[in-house]
């Protein structure tokens, strides 16, 4: 078998272009899986009922106002805060039809109904756990 030649920076190349085509439309998930959008995190889980939860009336799934922290759940859903958490564990998206997840930097995703954790990229930079800021 013939060794290949490709260069590292070649083939990061030949991912960004293939990448390029697909462009950044929406991508549609049919089962309830764990997804990536940049730093954020989509587990689905169990509902585990509202104790310990409070009722959010937002739909930005990572705090902040940069662009890079506008994860937003569009559709019909609710968004709970833990009551007690810690820097990379977000809240529950509990959806009751198919939403989207959106983001102005990343491939909107389509979700199926469920109920889903958020959680946050982990920096590794810093001496404390803390989550990825974009």
């Amino acid at each position: 078998m013939k060794a290949s030649s490709t260069t590292a920076t070649e083939a990061i190349q030949a991912i960004s272009d293939q990448a390029a085509k697909h462009g950044s439309g929406e991508r549609m998930v049919r089962t309830p899986v764990p997804i990536r959008q940049g730093d954020l995190y989509l587990d689905p889980c169990e509902w585990p009922g509202e104790g310990g939860l409070t009722r959010s009336s937002e739909t930005q799934l990572a705090p902040g106002t940069t662009k890079g922290s506008r994860h937003v759940a569009d559709g019909e859903v609710e968004v709970w805060a833990r009551d007690r958490s810690g820097p990379l564990v977000g809240p529950l998206v509990r959806a009751f039809k198919r939403w989207v997840l959106r983001h102005p930097e990343h491939a909107d995703v389509s979700m199926p109904s469920g109920c889903y954790q958020v959680g946050y990229q982990q920096d590794l930079e810093q001496e404390e756990i803390a989550r990825v800021r974009d």
